[in-house]
């Protein structure tokens, strides 16, 4: 490759990247704050089971699965409760009838408040990280077909997976 060629995709890969840049910066959810230094409040919920048992958060739910966290969408609110929205692959079912590899819209209680002043969350609760995979205790929305993992113990943090062997 002649030295014009090489300038001529040194520039096209700059200008790619200019472009990627200013596209990221300005889609997806408009924040007028920054959230990074939000304060955090934890709320200290009352459940129905012992959230600590396993065989009573999987009676609990219609789905638990393992997935694949491909993307956050966003947040929504019910009752002043965020819930922040994912895209979820499915990777395989322990309960319930999923379509294997199939993308869900996933609902995990917690996230920024509505008027986005504070993070909000249950006691000893966490968000899952895009990228990772997690065994997910939920329970469908039938209202917008969307699954719901509510508390601690729904979203479980599979550690070291090789998918390529299981």
């Amino acid at each position: 490759m002649d030295i014009r060629m090489r300038k001529k995709n040194i520039f096209k890969n700059l200008a790619y990247a200019a472009l990627l840049a200013i596209a990221v910066s300005s889609s997806g959810c408009s924040k007028k704050n920054d959230v990074t230094d939000l304060d955090t409040t934890y709320i200290s919920p009352s459940y129905a089971v012992d959230m600590d048992n396993p065989k009573e958060v999987v009676g609990l739910c219609t789905n638990v699965f393992v997935g694949y966290i491909e993307e956050m969408t966003g947040t929504s609110y019910r009752l002043e409760m965020p819930y922040t929205c994912y895209n979820v692959k499915i990777i395989d079912n322990i309960k319930g009838d999923l379509p294997l590899d199939s993308t869900i819209k996933l609902n995990k209680e917690g996230g920024i408040s509505k008027d986005a002043s504070n993070y909000i969350f249950l006691e000893n609760d966490y968000l899952p990280d895009v990228g990772k995979y997690y065994v997910f205790n939920t329970r469908e929305r039938v209202e917008d077909h969307s699954y719901t993992a509510s508390g601690v113990n729904c979203v479980v943090l599979i550690d070291d997976i090789d998918m390529q062997s299981a």
